[in-house]
């Protein structure tokens, strides 16, 4: 059933939306210099590589604290108690990660974060945190997926 559907989607994609979007291609390629494209292709790409690089450190930071604050132990507590010194001994640091990925933007961001204690139970951290409420409403139970 799924690849029928997407076997429609891509002939209607192909025939009705793709020459859109190269005659758009074309228009811009008429009215703006090879150069400032490539170069502004190359700044969103940085854009995101920055990006990348900042939300993998914000839940790795995340993941860290809220392991330690409620003591989760965890096969690699020895790493995580290491990366919870760096990162929150730090005056400046800590504070950046407060002030930019604070407990309700990374739950409300990822509510799907979880992790695995050293026993094997899998420990979604939403519900560590509970009064935070995330972006949507929840349609099904999460053990039940």
């Amino acid at each position: 059933m799924y690849s029928i559907f997407w076997g429609l989607l891509t002939v209607f994609l192909v025939r009705k939306v793709n020459p859109k979007i190269d005659n758009l291609i074309n228009k811009i390629k008429e009215k703006i210099s090879i150069k400032i494209l490539k170069g502004t292709v190359l700044l969103f790409t940085i854009f995101l590589l920055v990006d990348c690089i900042a939300t993998c450190f914000a839940q790795d930071a995340f993941i860290v604290r809220l392991a330690k604050i409620n003591n989760i132990q965890m096969e690699n507590q020895k790493e995580i108690d290491e990366k919870y010194k760096k990162y929150y001994d730090n005056e400046f640091i800590a504070n950046v990660i407060y002030t930019l990925w604070d407990d309700e933007k990374m739950i409300r961001t990822f509510p799907n974060i979880k992790i695995d204690d050293k026993a094997g139970n899998v420990i979604y951290l939403d519900s560590l945190l509970p009064e935070i409420q995330p972006y949507y409403v929840k349609i099904f139970d999460k053990k039940s997926l």
